[in-house]
């Protein structure tokens, strides 16, 4: 029978891991990382191992997850001894979890081991389901950490003993989700979540609150798979439509491009916006400065005035200076008379008559300057 999906973002397998537990190295720790999650294990000795290798087998695995979630664990089956030759310890075969801080070890769970039987899907008579668990305690869970150590030790096979099996499931856990998570699911009687493609997918992912009863998760199944039908009988939308209605729909990643164009396109819009506004910016401070040297030009410039001269003909104004002409002005001073105007300097023969210079037989051979002779003849 087809597993139910109940979740409606994907397929639940996508996010289930499996591991063989005889492919573990002994004395080896394995980090697996289930992300949000869950991990099948499975121990199955009816695959015969080397026969070299039959010695006391100890697994170590150290699961990991995001901050602030946990882990739910589910013994599915198990078969393994609980025959123990030391006092006080009852399982020769067993599984454990703990808890470390670095290299640490601060917690220690108790030691499962012994028969536990498969669980069964019964229906009830309201047409619903139920999943019923065997016996004995098959459920831990870790929500302190978000690391957990998960320790499997086989004793050395015996060849009158019965072949060994367990299969166990782990699933993430998340702390309170709301009623509208569109990736969490709450599971009933607590307030620890899946992943809503986890419920009615044909494993146990939530025991709350019994484990012996089964998987909460696998109840209703039924109803959940007619409500599923129902929902997609209704008409839906097309592409086109959609994407004119919700251009920014999350309900999957076909919008994606999308939005990557319009970012681009944006960011493109926005440089350029940028760009032209700084050249805009920086034309206007220029045109400004020249505007304001102007002005401080023209205002350093004073008027000139200017009087027209006797015989020059009148000049025209230009538009950077005005031309101002200002009438004759009579001369003030008192006017001399005749008697007293200077007379004129003597010539040159008057002034060397006294000094003619070095002579020579009576004749000049070089004439004294006239500024020196004049003024020995001042003298």
């Amino acid at each position: 029978m087809r597993p139910i999906k109940a979740g409606h973002r994907g397929n639940a397998d996508s996010y289930v891991q499996h591991y063989n537990i005889m492919d573990c190295k002994p004395g080896e720790k394995i980090e697996l990382d289930l992300k949000t999650g869950a991990a099948i294990f499975v121990y199955n000795e009816t695959q015969k191992r080397n026969p070299l290798y039959n010695t006391d087998f100890m697994c170590h695995y150290e699961l990991e997850t995001v901050a602030q979630f946990g882990f739910h664990v589910y013994i599915d089956e198990m078969y393994l001894s609980d025959e123990s030759n030391l006092p006080g310890e009852p399982c020769k075969d067993f599984i454990q979890f703990a808890r470390d801080r670095v290299f640490v070890t601060t917690f220690r769970s108790q030691k499962y081991c012994g028969h536990v039987s498969k669980g069964v899907t019964k229906h009830l008579p309201n047409g619903s389901t139920a999943y019923t668990g065997g016996q004995r305690s098959r459920m831990y869970v870790e929500k302190r950490d978000s690391e957990m150590d998960l320790f499997i030790y086989m004793s050395k096979r015996q060849l009158t003993t019965r072949p060994r099996y367990l299969r166990l499931t782990v699933t993430v856990i998340k702390e309170n989700c709301a009623s509208n998570n569109l990736f969490y699911r709450k599971c009933p009687h607590t307030s620890h979540c899946i992943r809503r493609e986890f419920f009615c997918d044909g494993r146990v992912n939530c025991a709350w609150p019994n484990a012996e009863e089964g998987g909460t998760d696998e109840v209703n199944c039924d109803a959940e798979a007619q409500n599923r039908r129902n929902i997609e009988r209704k008409p839906q939308t097309t592409n086109a439509e959609s994407a004119i209605r919700y251009p920014f729909n999350t309900e999957g990643a076909a919008n994606i491009p999308l939005v990557i164009v319009m970012i681009v396109i944006a960011t493109a819009f926005i440089v350029v916006l940028m760009v032209f506004g700084k050249k805009f910016v920086s034309f206007f401070c220029k045109a400004n400065d020249l505007n304001r040297s102007t002005r401080s030009d023209s205002n350093n410039e004073l008027p000139a005035r200017t009087r027209r001269s006797p015989g020059a003909g009148p000049s025209a104004p230009t538009r950077s200076e005005a031309t101002v002409l200002l009438p004759d002005e009579p001369d003030s001073s008192p006017a001399r008379p005749p008697s007293e105007l200077p007379s004129a300097p003597p010539s040159y023969e008057d002034v060397i008559k006294d000094n003619p210079g070095v002579l020579s037989r009576g004749v000049p051979m070089a004439p004294p300057p006239y500024s020196e002779s004049l003024t020995m003849t001042q003298v």
